[in-house]
């Protein structure tokens, strides 16, 4: 940077520089304070330098924040002032440095990941002190041992607030790795990155599957498996030790950890696994080990093969077979306990029963006796009472605009409504906000969400026979991602004769948009002629229609020629799109009358001019059409006094859209008479082959005219001037009397009247007269308007009447 040479000036001896410069850092941005320059000759701004860069003018007070400034850098300063009335600039001030230190942001600690029900569940060390949040996290993740932040690593996560997060979106079998970084929430400066931590995403099987006889059925039971959505299991078998996937399927879908098989032989010995399926993705895990069993049914008769199943939270349902040695009729004792000894509930006859005397989430034991066998009791079957959960919970993005929410319903005693509970974290629980309560159908559409964040929901069932919940559903999760509606394609069609618009078609993709801004170009000037703006329905292929007028000009206005059409959208945020313009124009080509048209009097006489006879319309064409004017006394068109029709088309515009026409009426009926004073109606249309334009103006029909003027002086007349006129109709008269030589400068005041050109002081007298039609005679007695008699000489006049139509 070069400094400025000292300056002689002719109003200060000297413009000082700056001085005692100070940098300082402020957390990172450095501060700068000087004392201000003087010796200017106006007022004084101030350039900053760094190094030799310049990097801020204009600077109205002495100090100024660098904001951009990097952790780490030592900048120096300089700052030049500058005299606002002649640009010279002073010397240069003092040089100071200081450097730039940002605040530390801490490195996450103690970062751990684990595979639970296919997702990775990853924890840390927090570093914020709730309710104050400090520092919010980032989380990366790579397919490689070692991450490096915006390099290798993908960024999966970001502004968290807890030190907490699951990850659901990887592939399944696959090792992932895992960093952590804080960013400070006041200097948005990210820290250096946790140690790394890795699991791998696995759907486990289920295990510790047992296979248990109980007088002939087998009786299976396993350890739960958990995944992104329900699970449901298959049930393989096998008369041999080899059972696979390939084997036997003798049971599919259910959502229990235990299971009967009755199907089975005496003597024979059966294999079984287990595997699990996510409704997710319809993912099948890999199978459990595998356990084996031999079915031996009792030698003596009992009954057999029982099952119970629940199949809602107060109802249990009970089957079994009977024993080829029993004599009908056979009668059945029911036998249940909740873990210790069994009591009789029913008899029945029949081989199926339903237990509805049942308590929430309680399991409860089964067997049952014959009559004819008393001693001989059926093997154990057991089933626990649930209020099970709504099942399938789905959740899809609606462009984060909603988050639309179905599932499948449950079951109670009596109706069942639901409950939805939402959370930012996958452990979301009757514990997160409960956004709605009291559904009654199955489906939801969560309306209140921020754009680009992930979501975590669950719903319950509440039954009205006594208001309990059920339990929740499995999570559904997803990331309410938002692409800006754009315009993809937009059209117009032309404007020709006896169309009255033209149509134009656009596409609105990722919408819907809160509007849509629709601009119509003229080709010919390059000018924006129309603007439409429309708010309804802009999703998919809409319409708009123009009818040609130019919207962005006064008046009704159409011109033939070429036009374009562009058009963008705005987001529900108010965000805008770019615009997206047509590829091909599209012509207008009709018949149309500007508006509005000018109706002017005409004038006779020299000394002075009146008003004439005569009405001239004054108008402009957008192409060669003939015209037919009509005159009618009404206001409902109905009472025609007047037609004129052109025997010859009147001309267009032109290219240069310049050309006018002028027609006139002379105040005559179509009989030749005279038509008496009111408000006439002017219809003009225009006529090009079956193309018309009509426009209707009123018109006031009440020709004022001020005739016969001469002026008596006062040494003819005795004590006071005559001003002899005729009027027309009813008026106010102005007469206004100016000093002798008075000029006028050809222009009027708004009231009518002549602007003298010595002004105001050139005006001697006013005098206002309201007379009605036919000869009045005025006087002036030569007095001003103070009263004071004026001298002798030759008075300047002028004369104006005013009707009740200005």
């Amino acid at each position: 940077m070069e400094s400025n040479p000292s300056n002689e000036r002719s109003h200060w001896s000297h413009f000082y520089a700056p001085a005692n410069l100070t940098a300082a850092n402020e957390n990172g941005p450095i501060r700068l304070n000087w004392t201000s320059a003087y010796g200017a000759g106006g007022g004084i701004t101030y350039k900053i330098y760094r190094g030799s860069s310049l990097i801020k003018e204009g600077v109205e007070t002495n100090t100024y924040l660098d904001d951009t400034t990097f952790n780490g850098v030592n900048y120096c300063y300089q700052v030049v002032a500058v005299d606002n009335y002649d640009n010279l600039e002073s010397d240069t001030s003092n040089q100071d440095c200081a450097p730039s230190e940002y605040p530390y942001t801490p490195q996450p600690t103690g970062l751990s990941a684990a595979c639970v029900n296919r997702g990775i569940n990853l924890t840390w060390d927090q570093l914020n002190s709730f309710p104050t949040v400090s520092y919010t996290y980032n989380v990366h993740r790579s397919l490689e041992p070692w991450v490096l932040i915006g390099h290798t690593a993908e960024l999966v996560a970001e502004n968290l607030v807890f030190s907490q997060y699951r990850d659901e979106d990887g592939k399944d079998s696959t090792t992932y790795y895992y960093r952590v970084s804080a960013v400070n929430v006041e200097t948005e400066l990210e820290g250096d990155p946790s140690d790394t931590a890795s699991a791998i995403s696995l759907f486990l099987p289920p295990n510790n599957l047992t296979a248990t006889n109980d007088n002939g059925v087998i009786d299976l039971t396993w350890i739960a498996t958990g995944g992104f959505g329900e699970i449901t299991y298959n049930i393989y078998r096998s008369d041999t030790n080899d059972v696979s996937k390939d084997s036997t399927q003798v049971c599919t879908g259910i959502s229990v950890t235990h299971w009967t098989d009755i199907n089975t032989d005496s003597g024979t010995a059966y294999w079984y696994m287990v595997t699990g399926v996510d409704a997710f993705d319809n993912l099948e895990s890999a199978a459990s080990n595998t356990d084996s069993a031999t079915s031996i049914y009792p030698g003596d008769a009992r009954p057999q093969k029982l099952r119970a199943e629940c199949v809602n939270r107060r109802a249990i349902v009970l089957s079994w077979q009977s024993h080829p040695d029993f004599t009908p009729p056979v009668t059945y004792t029911i036998y249940r306990g909740t873990g210790g000894p069994k009591t009789v509930v029913a008899t029945i006859s029949d081989t199926t029963w339903t237990d509805t005397n049942v308590v929430n989430q309680i399991p409860y034991y089964y067997h049952i006796t014959a009559n004819q066998v008393p001693g001989n009791p059926s093997n154990e079957a057991y089933a626990i009472s649930k209020f099970l959960a709504p099942t399938n919970l789905t959740a899809t993005n609606n462009n984060g605009l909603s988050i639309n929410l179905s599932w499948n319903s449950t079951s109670g005693f009596g109706s069942i409504t639901y409950n939805i509970y939402r959370d930012l974290q996958s452990s979301v629980s009757t514990s997160s906000e409960r956004i709605t309560s009291g559904l009654t159908g199955t489906t939801y559409s969560d309306t209140g969400i921020a754009f680009n964040t992930k979501y975590y929901y669950i719903v319950t069932g509440v039954d009205s026979a006594d208001n309990l919940e059920s339990q929740a559903s499995v999570p559904a999760h997803i990331t309410s991602t938002h692409i800006l509606p754009t315009i993809a394609l937009i059209s117009m069609t032309n404007l020709e004769f006896e169309a009255d618009s033209a149509t134009i078609t656009y596409t609105v993709t990722n919408g819907p948009a809160r509007q849509v801004e629709i601009v119509i170009i003229d080709r010919q000037t390059g000018q924006e002629v129309a603007t439409i703006i429309k708010t309804v329905g802009q999703n998919g292929v809409c319409t708009a229609s123009w009818d040609g007028v130019w919207t962005n000009e006064p008046g009704v206005i159409k011109h033939n020629g070429w036009y374009s059409v562009k058009a963008q959208d705005m987001d529900v945020d108010n965000s805008l799109s770019g615009w997206t313009a047509t590829t091909n124009d599209a012509y207008v080509d009709v018949v149309h009358i500007q508006q509005p048209v000018e109706i002017e009097y005409t004038t006779e006489g020299q000394d002075p001019p009146v008003l004439g006879p005569h009405y001239h319309i004054t108008y402009q064409l957008t192409k060669n059409a003939f015209v037919v004017h009509k005159i009618y006394a009404d206001a409902g068109l109905s009472v025609l006094v007047r037609t004129i029709s052109s025997s010859v088309p009147r001309m267009g515009e032109g290219f240069e859209r310049d050309i006018t026409v002028t027609d006139y009426w002379d105040l005559r009926a179509d009989n030749g008479s005279f038509v008496p004073n009111g408000i006439y109606y002017w219809q003009i249309t225009a006529h090009y082959k079956s193309d018309t334009s009509t426009v209707t103006v009123d018109l006031p029909v009440q020709p004022l005219r001020l005739t016969d003027l001469s002026t008596v002086g006062i040494a003819q007349s005795g004590d006071n001037a005559q001003i002899n006129y005729t009027l027309t109709v009813d008026a106010t008269v102005t007469i206004k009397i100016y000093k002798p030589g008075t000029t006028f400068t050809g222009n009027l005041y708004p009231d009518g009247n002549p602007i003298p050109t010595q002004g105001s002081t050139a005006l001697v007298r006013t005098l206002t007269f309201s007379r009605g039609e036919g000869s009045h005679t005025e006087s002036w007695d030569g007095t001003n308007d103070t009263g004071q008699a004026v001298a002798n000489n030759v008075y300047v006049m002028s004369i104006i009447a005013l009707d009740s139509h200005n």
